[in-house]
């Protein structure tokens, strides 16, 4: 292993390792397995070298001496040793292929358990098709890496050994002269399989961009037909395609040219040692079936020429994936959860922002140590101009960013000290976009509470005033709504995530832009429905809504980074001129 290590370091491979793939901590479960096919793989190897000597007892004891009787012997001997070796084989890629799954497996999870962990600016920040295509093909190639590299290497040094311990024993001055061109040709090999390896890096990323393109453009086809933009996204996508056939086409090129120069390289391997093994046997240092031997051990040799190409194709794919893995384990996780952390059973809902500041970018201060609270129990409405700060309120209560400044107080505690199951479980939170399954509507709603009953789910839909619209379904509860909840309107899909909200009885309940395509009618029913249940409930509600604000206890209207004015709907109509103009926007509703 020390020697290995040297040799990346030298070849600066080692570089290109990530210290979050640990290759110890994916083999180590699997020891077992791994010793058993290493030591399988020895078996074949030493299985291997019995042919050749076959061959050169055939040719020089059987057809000198007419022996029928050994040539009878050594051909059963040589068809068992064919028929154990393939079963051996046989029994080792079945070995492989099962730690091979189980390591992909645990990768997997790994990878995924780290996404959970990641704050919701990693999300903003990247493509979901990124995150896709790295589990269809990173972890394939990371997984591959991992439990054929090593086990690969280690069986490759053996099987040299092994053979020139023959060819040795055999002759050893063209043992010596195989030992001497080796490194050589080998070196070759390496050489330019390191020139290949940007090539794998450029087909990785064009082959993600078209991944990602795919997935935008089906996604997206409701809004490309109603544009009429199908031929325009055809020939972006056409582009971006022939581009990544160009990139795969020049990466085919050099894998063949690496090939056929491997190829070429083994042949004038085997050529200069048979030329001087000829020389020998005029001079009569050999017998012609020595050299046959010889020669069949030394095309083994050069097919392990071909092996070690392939160890670093499998090499150069391999790092590259396991680079791109290693920028998600790599990346800062949410924050972890303490120790001791607070757990709450019931929230009373009394919310205190002290001092909070927060930007998204050094050049625009969002909220800028503000101060302002909320009563246990209260109806309240957000309002303000758009960009002001209102959804940036949400996220930080819901713990999406942490405060550069100040701290954001729950029943008098930190929320950040409170334990996160007892935090998220008496909050519910129904969002603009309603972010729906492609399930059906009943898991839809049981999603805000897993062991939720039958009447539970139907008390929640009629709350949401969705209930009338579900029985009218051939299947009811049991109706499927498709990707994106593509098979009903967007209204609907507002009332399912409400109801999906109020089913746990939340202590606090958000409703952020919750009802913008809901009507007039159908919002005052479902905000009275609320108020109704969830009685002892703190409610914030954000809407632009003129008649949503009628509703509500208090009015909070964000005055600026710094300020917000409270006070019931007459009291900010009658004394602030700031919210008198915000009324007369075009884009306030009445």
């Amino acid at each position: 292993m020390i020697l290995i290590k040297k040799f990346l370091k030298k070849n600066k491979i080692s570089q290109y390792i990530p210290e979050h793939l640990n290759y110890s901590l994916y083999l180590l479960p699997f020891w077992k397995t791994g010793t058993v096919i290493l030591f399988l793989n020895i078996l074949t190897i030493l299985l291997g070298l019995v042919n050749p000597y076959i061959t050169k007892l055939v040719i020089d004891k059987v057809y000198v001496n007419k022996d029928v009787k050994l040539f009878v012997t050594l051909l059963f001997i040589g068809g068992i040793l064919f028929i154990l070796n393939n079963f051996i084989l046989a029994l080792i890629n079945y070995l492989k292929i099962s730690m091979q799954t189980k390591i992909k497996y645990n990768l997997t999870m790994k990878v995924f358990n780290k996404l959970q962990l990641l704050p919701y600016s990693y999300f903003q920040d990247s493509s979901s098709g990124g995150n896709l295509y790295r589990f269809n093909y990173d972890i394939e190639s990371s997984s591959a890496l991992i439990s054929d590299v090593f086990p690969q290497l280690i069986q490759l040094v053996f099987r040299i050994a092994a053979v020139l311990a023959v060819i040795f024993y055999l002759n050893w001055k063209l043992a010596l002269c195989a030992l001497i061109l080796m490194p050589l040709f080998f070196y070759v090999t390496f050489y330019l399989n390191r020139r290949v390896k940007k090539k794998y890096e450029e087909s990785v990323e064009i082959n993600q961009k078209t991944f990602i393109s795919l997935q935008d453009i089906l996604t997206h086809i409701p809004l490309i037909k109603a544009f009429g933009k199908e031929r325009y996204r055809r020939r972006e996508y056409m582009k971006i395609l022939i581009k990544s056939i160009r990139v795969n086409l020049d990466l085919k090129k050099w894998q063949a040219i690496v090939s056929n120069i491997n190829l070429v390289s083994s042949r004038l391997f085997l050529l200069i040692i048979f030329l001087y093994g000829i020389y020998q046997i005029i001079k009569g240092e050999i017998t012609l079936g020595s050299l046959i031997a010889i020669g069949m051990y030394l095309n083994q040799l050069s097919g392990f020429q071909g092996n070690v190409s392939n160890l670093c194709q499998l090499v150069s794919i391999g790092f590259v994936s396991c680079e791109r893995l290693d920028s998600i384990l790599n990346s800062e996780s949410d924050e972890t959860e303490k120790k001791d952390a607070i757990v709450l059973k019931k929230f009373k809902g009394k919310i205190d922002f002290k001092n909070v500041s927060f930007n998204y970018t050094e050049e625009k201060q969002i909220l800028k140590k503000l101060n302002f609270s909320i009563d246990e129990g209260s109806c309240i409405g957000l309002v303000g101009h758009s960009g002001c700060g209102k959804t940036t309120i949400i996220s930080l209560l819901l713990k999406f960013y942490r405060p550069s400044g100040g701290e954001i107080i729950l029943d008098g505690y930190n929320i950040h000290n409170i334990e996160k199951k007892s935090f998220y479980d008496h909050i519910g939170v129904a969002l603009q976009n309603s972010y729906l399954w492609n399930d059906t509507i009943g898991n839809n709603i049981k999603f805000g509470k897993n062991n939720a009953t039958e009447e539970e789910v139907i008390e929640a839909a009629k709350i949401a005033c969705i209930d009338e619209f579900i029985d009218k379904l051939p299947d009811g509860y049991k109706t499927f709504i498709g990707e994106n909840a593509c098979k009903i309107s967007e209204g609907q899909r507002q009332r399912i995530s409400i109801a999906r909200a109020v089913i746990k009885k939340p202590s606090i309940l958000i409703l952020d832009e919750a009802l913008s395509s809901v009507d007039a009618g159908t919002e005052d029913k479902i905000i009275n429905n609320i108020k109704d249940f969830l009685k002892e409930s703190t409610v914030i509600i954000i809407s632009h809504r003129l008649s949503t604000m009628k509703k509500v206890d208090l009015i909070y209207f964000f005055m600026s980074p710094e300020r917000i004015d409270v006070g019931t709907y007459e009291e900010i109509l009658n004394n602030n001129t700031d919210y008198q103009n915000y009324l007369n926007l075009p884009g306030t509703e009445r």
